[in-house]
């Protein structure tokens, strides 16, 4: 019964997904001019195209080595990770309503035996330091730029939430020992196993994330993030966009904040346009202007996405690069089997 819950609402999100998608690219096809879009793809820069294929390459290896930071059984190399990582990747932005993520939990518990509980709280915290470090680039960048009058809220909005954000990355162990105090009581099978994820971040958090480690989480997240949206701006200098770095940096805050919704459409469809329009109007850029591109790097996107995707698939099936045999039982570390009451 439970079984058939879990798969109609994964149907549910996905025909969500699908209708937001139509919705969203009917409201799109309205700005666009694809006399224009056609010209982008004519007058590209291969030189710059391929240096933003490179940006996004290391947006991916950053990533990778963030989960591996993450994974105290120490299951698999960062060679595995990155291809790990690149089917993540390419699944969280085809499949709708971040039905993705799944293929995370799926992947490390196929290949490393890692227990569900850890990827999930491995999730949830980078999710958390994602958001944040997102943040702080549209707080600082909007101190650097000038921001048109009708957006002037955005600052305060982008100041606020950073500051939240890290007094919770700060205190998200006290955080999550709390909200599991609070649950205890219920016996419900769906609130225990989310007491169970709780318990495995709270663990995480530990003795397991030492400051030093937690500070190269940020500081990661905070390189991966800044190459990841570069390389969204190397594209639109690479057909002769005069946006400066600054002000792209901060338009595709939104860009990436549309890929991380749990309402994302199929493929972005949509949703990435919808983000890309709002970025830029607040930087100064018209949406009328800024569609047209925003569909050129949607595509290439896609395109870069694809080829890590299948490339890893390829590596995963045929490539050698474990630290250890997927088939030994992960070690957990002792010393992250804390129990809550020690607290």
């Amino acid at each position: 019964m439970a079984s058939l819950f879990r798969m109609s609402s994964r149907f549910t999100k996905a025909l969500v997904g699908l209708a937001i998608s139509m919705l969203l690219g009917i409201l799109v096809f309205g700005w666009l001019d694809f006399s224009k879009i056609a010209y982008l793809f004519l007058s590209i820069d291969f030189t710059l195209a391929a240096l933003a294929l490179g940006l996004y390459v290391v947006s991916v290896a950053l990533r990778s080595i963030r989960w591996k930071t993450l994974d105290l059984t120490n299951q698999l190399s960062v060679y595995r990770w990155f291809a790990v990582t690149s089917i993540h990747n390419t699944l969280n932005l085809l499949l709708p309503a971040r039905l993705g993520e799944l293929s995370f939990l799926f992947l490390t518990r196929k290949i490393s035996n890692l227990p569900l509980s850890h990827s999930f709280s491995f999730l949830i915290i980078v999710r958390l330091l994602d958001l944040f470090v997102l943040c702080l680039f549209l707080s600082v960048g909007s101190m650097i730029i000038e921001v048109p009058a009708d957006y002037s809220i955005v600052q305060p909005i982008g100041v606020g939430l950073t500051i939240a954000l890290l007094l919770l990355l700060l205190n998200l162990r006290r955080f999550t020992f709390l909200l599991m105090k609070a649950l205890k009581p219920f016996k419900v099978r769906v609130i225990r196993g989310l007491c169970l994820n709780l318990k495995s971040i709270y663990d995480l958090l530990g003795d397991s994330l030492s400051a030093a480690k937690y500070a190269e989480l940020v500081v990661n997240s905070m390189l991966m993030l800044t190459a990841k949206l570069s390389s969204y701006w190397l594209l639109i200098v690479a057909v002769g966009s005069q946006v400066p770095w600054v002000k792209a940096m901060v338009a595709n805050v939104f860009t990436e904040l549309s890929l991380a919704l749990p309402i994302q459409s199929v493929a972005a469809i949509g949703t990435l346009e919808a983000g890309w329009a709002l970025g830029f109007a607040i930087v100064g850029v018209p949406p009328a202007v800024s569609m047209n591109y925003a569909i050129f790097v949607h595509t290439l996107l896609l395109f870069f996405s694809l080829l890590l995707g299948v490339t890893a698939v390829f590596c995963l099936l045929f490539g050698s690069g474990t630290s250890r045999g997927a088939s030994e039982q992960p070690r957990v570390n002792g010393d992250i089997r804390m129990s809550v009451s020690q607290d």
